[in-house]
């Protein structure tokens, strides 16, 4: 009677395990995968220490696009070739399968497209201009993010002076810009 408790108790922990496993499945994938994802842009300079720490600086942009997601994988970075500073393009992931991205710009000449823009100033950063043109002062960080109706996601191209013009996808998105 014993040896049946001990391998019933076995047995349903097994089962667990296996249940909670193949769940979750889609998101240890994920984490493996950010692993591989490179930090350091094409400058040298790093846009986050570990992935703890850009997953810190996502978690408020994640969070006002999607309220209820509170667990995420970042997917993909997209570096623009700056010989200063650093502009990337974050993707993320969250549990519920919501997509988007946001963009993270230190010491870089920046415009932006947007039809409308919000911003942000959270560090009382000296920035001159910042809804038509930000050259990053006192190594003040950008995060660009768009949010509509139309699953906005920030776009970005460079020129040929090296000035990275950021914009949305859609033209009813709005643009934050924080700094």
């Amino acid at each position: 009677m014993r040896i049946k408790f001990t391998f019933m108790v076995i047995l349903i922990g097994l089962a667990t395990v296996i249940i909670n496993f193949s769940c979750n499945k889609e998101v240890f994938t994920d984490i493996i995968k950010q692993e591989e994802l490179k930090l350091k842009s094409p400058s040298g300079l790093l846009i986050a220490n570990d992935f703890n720490e850009l997953k810190a600086i996502a978690i408020p942009l994640v969070n006002s696009h999607s309220p209820s997601d509170t667990i995420f994988s970042i997917t993909k970075i997209d570096f623009f070739d700056t010989k200063t500073g650093y502009a990337a393009i974050v993707s993320y992931k969250t549990l519920n399968g919501y997509e988007n991205n946001f963009a993270l710009v230190k010491d870089v000449k920046v415009a932006y497209t947007a039809s409308l823009i919000k911003t942000v100033n959270t560090k009382n950063s000296a920035i001159k201009d910042v809804e038509t043109n930000i050259q990053n002062q006192s190594n003040a960080e950008v995060t660009v993010s768009c949010a509509g109706s139309c699953g906005c996601r920030v776009e970005g191209t460079i020129k040929t002076d090296g000035t990275i013009t950021f914009g949305c996808s859609c033209t009813e998105c709005t643009a934050t810009i924080k700094y």
